[in-house]
């Protein structure tokens, strides 16, 4: 079953060019799916599976997204 993150562990940074980062810090070897929701209910993924790597920071780069949401999460694949 999957498993939401823990929401101190996922952040989002809009930068000046419109392109969003979000990150995630997981163990190394674990696969997470980024998903983005406005009301906390209906989530949209983000990503395909994510190898969280050695450096345990994943992260996803979306170039200029036409949809700003409110609230961002990582979910487990294992």
């Amino acid at each position: 079953m999957p498993r939401p993150s823990p929401p101190e562990s996922v952040g989002a940074i809009r930068h000046r060019d419109g392109e969003l980062d979000i990150w995630h810090e997981a163990l190394p070897g674990s696969f997470w799916i980024f998903q983005a929701s406005d009301d906390l209910l209906r989530w949209v993924n983000l990503s395909q599976p994510i190898p969280s790597p050695h450096s345990m920071l994943s992260n996803l780069l979306l170039a200029a997204p036409k949809d700003d949401h409110l609230y961002y999460r990582a979910v487990s694949v294992d």
